[in-house]
């Protein structure tokens, strides 16, 4: 049997999320990272999706570049979504060309890049996304400007202490754990970031989380 919602709710170590320039309070709000669908090749098409999440209630937006090759032109797309949406675009890359190219094109996280380039990318005022064991070799680098995506069992590492840990949580919310109650299990559970395609329910969910967890901080 499931614990009660309440028995685990568990704040953040870090009360704030840096993305680039933009700077949210997480103390009691999870933010929802849109995640731009690839299965068009048209650029017109990702802009009008990226302004449908924005519509929606989208903080930053995703645009997953890994496995794209150089020829397809992401840094194009980067410039284009930066342009056109006006939130942090967080960019999933595989290649350090591309990491380089999505950073100059005004990207504001990256995702996905190996341990070694961490501080590299972070000392351009970017923020980064990593899995668990990759957070741990970002030495220097301010712990909230370092997100922790824990994968499919981001639920049970929560249940665990993840969000204790010292990083943001970033909890993807796409297929068997799209549903408004894992969504608010996670952030009762520390997760500040829900990482979806259905912007509209997380948000909703982000919302009324927000002001459950407000109510229940203690009155001066």
């Amino acid at each position: 049997m499931e614990p009660p919602l309440w028995s685990a709710t568990t704040e953040p170590s870090v009360p704030e999320i840096v993305l680039g320039p933009h700077r949210y309070d997480i103390r009691h709000r999870a933010l929802v990272m849109a995640v731009l669908g690839l299965s068009s090749e048209q650029p017109s098409n990702l802009l009008r999706e990226a302004e449908a999440h924005v519509a929606a209630g989208a903080d930053p937006v995703e645009l997953d570049a890994a496995g794209m090759q150089e020829d397809d032109e992401p840094a194009s797309m980067v410039d284009s979504l930066v342009a056109r949406v006006g939130l942090p675009l967080v960019v999933r890359v595989d290649e350090p060309t591309m990491l380089t190219a999505a950073l100059a094109a005004g990207a504001s996280v990256v995702a996905g890049p190996v341990a070694a380039h961490v501080v590299a990318v972070a000392s351009t005022g970017a923020s980064v996304m990593l899995t668990t064991a990759e957070a741990g070799e970002a030495i220097g680098v301010p712990r909230s400007q370092v997100m922790v995506e824990p994968g499919p069992d981001g639920l049970q590492q929560l249940r665990q202490g993840l969000a204790a840990q010292g990083w943001p949580v970033v909890l993807s919310t796409i297929g068997c754990h799209a549903s408004g109650a894992a969504q608010a299990l996670g952030i009762a559970l520390g997760a500040r970031i829900l990482r979806t395609t259905d912007v509209r329910t997380a948000r909703r969910t982000a919302d009324v989380m927000a002001a459950v967890l407000a109510a229940r901080e203690p009155q001066p």
